[in-house]
């Protein structure tokens, strides 16, 4: 990999924290936020979509019961 690419990555790297199985994001309102896979996605929506007092309110909704769920 080019130095470019390397430098990248270590500075990219200083976001995230690995507390085995889990990968954690900081962002850069102090709020940590778990990392998913891709095979999660769907059940992790699903998850929030059908939660009591849930339903259909539209992506920016549905995107921000997703974060208050620590995803």
């Amino acid at each position: 990999a080019s130095r470019l690419y390397k430098e990248r990555l270590q500075n990219d790297a200083k976001y995230y924290i690995w507390d085995d199985p889990y990968l954690w994001r900081l962002y850069n309102d102090q709020v940590i936020r778990r990392c998913i896979l891709d095979t999660e996605i769907n059940p992790v929506l699903q998850f929030c979509h059908a939660a009591p007092r849930s339903g259909h309110y539209g992506s920016t909704r549905t995107a921000r019961k997703v974060h208050d769920c620590g995803f």
